[in-house]
């Protein structure tokens, strides 16, 4: 299981010529900010109800 777009962009990190593990915290990181913003979007809903 992954995210096509996750794997795109450490394949792109990887074709820059970035080390492996510095891709994958890249996307780590990128994952976390996105899944905060879905929090924030989804405590915004229930607060509004």
């Amino acid at each position: 299981r992954f995210d096509p777009d996750m794997k795109a962009f450490f394949m792109r990190l990887k074709q820059q010529g970035k080390p492996g593990k510095v891709a994958l915290v890249a996307v780590m990181r990128k994952m976390i900010i996105i899944l905060n913003a879905r929090m924030r979007d989804a405590n915004a809903t229930v607060l509004d109800a």
